[in-house]
């Protein structure tokens, strides 16, 4: 029996990590290992394998329910004050140049726990790829085990709720587990180790970064099409679609039937929606995601990034065009229920209940958001 003291005293996470997870990150690397050498079929087997159990129940028992053995919540005086709702929704998410930066500072290891992390990313592109193997349903219990577990999160030591900032020295990469637990605690409240007090383990464990690497290189799509090889001419001059190469046929097709998976026939909806918006501007292109793009001069900005399982987010990358993409993400935010435009230090985002809208909501609104794109292309060609 644990004695008082000994359960009220500071520990490094909520729950020690069980041999499973360990276990669950070597199978997803050779999963990824047999996916860039061309192997399916062994890849599938070592996803299906990593989607135990076990590893579910440990994570669920850390993010779910509160357990007085795990969350040990305690009153700390004199805290910072909390934000009110509107400064919150300003610049909460570091940038994602950030959050490699710290992913990579840190080994790819939570600092509170310990267990490798795997990349949000690598799940998107390996899903493309095997998606009968790697399920990610909306409900938690419909998501692949280990990538419900280990998927990396920058955590706020500081939390974003008490004032704490999105710099990299109050910063640090956990797992799901460890990140949900802690939320919108100080860690001071919630009874952990300061994890900067102990210094990153650091070795060959790469969070799986070499897999969105292979995606953006291997599932690049040609612009405004889902053909993905530039056009022919044939003897007489004729220009001609050309087939993709097998490999990223595969790839594309199995993005799009892990897409239609989230709701069948999607991305026959989505596809005729992006083409009666080409004479607008409006192109695409498919690596991990769907990027919506739209061109400002010489540049293409990207207005739109879709995954696999739905998600949008508004915008992707619109590199110095914030103020000009305002309007455009005030117009889709009105247009959606329960949708907000807030501005970043870089752009104006759209996101609803806290969270990427799905590709159905702005998809239920199509001609007003044909309207905004449409204004959108108007600005940046003036």
């Amino acid at each position: 029996m644990i004695a008082m003291d000994e359960f009220s005293a500071p520990r490094p996470c909520f729950l020690a990590p069980i041999s499973e997870l360990g276990e669950a990150a070597d199978l997803l690397s050779q999963a990824a290992d047999s996916l860039l050498a061309g192997d399916t079929a062994h890849a599938r087997d070592y996803l299906q394998r990593a989607d135990m159990p076990a590893v579910r129940a440990f994570a669920a028992r850390v993010m779910c329910s509160i357990d007085p053995e795990i969350h040990r919540y305690r009153d700390v005086a004199d805290l910072p004050a909390a934000l009110d709702l509107a400064d919150r929704a300003k610049a909460r998410r570091p940038t994602s140049a950030t959050e490699m930066a710290v992913f990579a500072r840190d080994g790819y290891r939570c600092r509170y726990c310990g267990c490798r992390v795997v990349l949000a990313k690598a799940r998107r592109v390996m899903s493309a790829m095997v998606p009968d193997a790697l399920p990610w349903g909306a409900a938690d219990k419909d998501k692949h085990a280990a990538f419900y577990a280990l998927t990396a999160v920058a955590d706020h030591v500081v939390p974003h709720a008490r004032g704490g900032t999105s710099e990299p020295g109050n910063l640090v990469t956990t797992c799901q587990p460890c990140n949900y637990g802690k939320g919108d605690w100080l860690i001071e409240q919630v009874g952990l180790i300061d994890p900067l007090t102990r210094p990153p383990i650091c070795d060959a464990w790469d969070g799986l970064t070499r897999m969105p690497a292979y995606g953006t290189k291997t599932q690049k799509v040609a612009h405004g099409s889902i053909g993905g090889s530039k056009p022919r001419r044939d003897d007489s001059g004729t220009r001609t679609p050309r087939e993709p190469p097998p490999a990223r046929r595969m790839l594309r097709d199995a993005w799009f039937s892990e897409f239609d998976r989230w709701s069948a026939g999607l991305s026959t909806r989505l596809l005729g929606f992006l083409e009666g918006c080409q004479d607008i501007g409006v192109t695409w292109k498919l690596h991990a995601v769907l990027i919506v793009q739209m061109s400002a001069g010489r540049e293409a900005l990207a207005i739109l990034g879709i995954t696999p399982d739905g998600g949008v987010e508004i915008p992707w990358d619109i590199a110095g065009y914030k103020q000009k993409f305002r309007p455009f993400a005030e117009a889709v935010a009105a247009a959606i229920p329960g949708a907000v435009a807030y501005e970043t230090p870089k752009m104006w985002r759209v996101r609803k209940d806290g969270r990427n809208v799905t590709v159905t909501d702005p998809l239920a609104v199509a001609p007003i958001l044909r309207a905004a794109l449409a204004n959108l292309h108007a600005v940046l060609m003036d």
